[in-house]
C-alpha cells in the first residue's frame, strides 16, 4: 500500500458501548503491548477566502501535539459507508504557521503556490480532541491502530460534539479491516461516520455539501484473479452493509428496518459464499468467476 495513502474507517459509539469495547476479547486478545498512548490534540484547519484547495479536493491543518507541530494536506481518493482513503502529506513545523512550500517534494502533485497564487490561508475552524490510541493485530498480516478521540469542533460561535473511533490500516488489508468491523458490530452497537472533522467543521461553516455515494453496479473482472474478485465482492457487500445500517439511526422502528434492510444482504452473501466454497476446494475458477459476475449490480 502507498505510504502517503491514509486507509480508516470512522465510527459513533456511546460511552458506555465504548467501555464494553475495549473490555472486550477483541481487543483485549489483539492489542500489541506496549502500544498504549493518550495524546491533547488541537487541529486547526486552514484555506483561502474562495476556497480554492477545498474546491481542489485538498484539506491543509495545522495539529499541535503537546510542543510539536505538523502540516498536513490531504487529498481524497474514495470514500463510503464510513471507510475513507486519502493520500497524506506530513511536514513538521518549527511554530504555528502554515506554509505551502515543500509538499511537491513529499509527493504532493499539485504546487500549492501555484493553485493559491498569492491567496494567503487563514483558519477555518478548530478541532479539539483527547486521543487514545491502541495498535491491534488482528490477523497475522494486518495491524490497526485504533484511535479514540473526544473532544468538541470550534467553527466561530457553532460547536459539535467529538465522539468517534477510527480504526486506521497501518500494514495489512481493508478486508481484514472490514472483517473486524463486522465482529465490533456483531457485538456492540456501532455507527458509521461517513464524514471526516474537515467536512463536518465544513458544515458548521454553512460551506458543507452532502455528496452522494455514486450508484452503480460493481464491475467484476471475468478474468482476474479469483482472489482479488472474491475480495472486492466481500468489500462491496460489506460497504453496503454499513450504510445501511446507518439508516437505522434516525428510524423509530428499529427493528423492522433491521430486517428489512441488513439482512437480505446478510444471506445474499451467504448464500454467494456457500455456493463458492466446494467449487475453491476443487479448484473451479471459472464456475466462480461466472458466479461472482452474475450478482454483482443485484442488491
Amino acid at each position: 500500500m502507498d505510504k502517503t495513502v491514509e486507509m480508516e474507517m470512522k465510527l459513533t459509539i456511546a460511552r458506555k458501548d465504548l467501555k464494553k469495547l475495549l473490555a472486550s476479547e477483541l481487543i483485549t486478545a489483539t492489542m500489541i503491548k506496549g502500544s498504549l498512548a493518550k495524546q491533547e490534540l488541537l487541529t486547526t484547519y486552514y484555506d483561502t477566502a474562495s476556497y480554492k484547495l477545498t474546491e481542489s479536493g485538498m484539506a491543509y491543518r495545522i495539529r499541535r501535539n503537546g510542543k510539536k507541530y505538523e502540516a498536513t494536506v490531504k487529498t481524497e481518493q474514495a470514500s463510503g459507508g464510513g471507510l475513507s482513503a486519502r493520500r497524506e502529506f506530513n511536514m513538521p513545523l518549527k511554530k504555528d504557521s502554515p506554509t505551502v512550500s515543500g509538499f511537491t517534494e513529499l509527493g504532493l502533485e499539485t504546487d500549492l503556490e501555484e493553485l493559491l497564487a498569492g491567496e494567503e490561508l487563514q483558519k477555518l475552524f478548530t478541532v479539539e480532541v483527547k486521543r487514545e490510541i491502541r495498535l491491534l493485530q488482528v490477523t497475522p498480516e494486518t495491524v490497526l491502530e485504533m484511535a479514540i478521540d473526544q473532544g468538541k469542533i470550534n467553527a466561530g460561535k457553532q460547536k459539535e460534539k467529538i465522539d468517534e473511533v477510527e480504526l486506521e490500516i497501518k500494514a495489512g488489508t481493508k478486508a481484514d479491516l472490514l472483517d473486524f468491523t463486522a465482529q465490533i458490530a456483531a457485538k456492540i452497537p456501532i455507527f458509521i461516520e461517513p464524514r471526516s472533522k474537515f467536512a463536518r467543521g465544513l458544515h458548521l461553516l454553512g460551506n458543507g455539501e452532502e455528496h452522494e455515494i455514486p450508484k452503480g453496479r460493481l464491475k467484476i473482472d471475468r478474468g482476474g484473479m479469483v482472489q482479488d474478485e472474491l475480495s472486492k465482492l466481500m468489500e462491496y457487500y460489506g460497504d453496503r452493509i454499513l450504510k445501511l445500517q446507518n439508516r437505522l439511526l434516525t428510524d423509530k422502528n428499529v427493528l423492522v428496518q433491521a430486517d428489512k434492510l441488513l439482512l437480505p444482504q446478510f444471506k445474499h452473501l451467504q448464500a454467494l459464499l456457500a455456493l463458492i466454497k466446494p467449487l475453491l476446494a476443487e479448484g473451479e475458477y471459472d464456475k466462480i468467476r461466472k458466479l461472482l459476475a452474475e450478482p454483482a449490480g443485484t442488491l
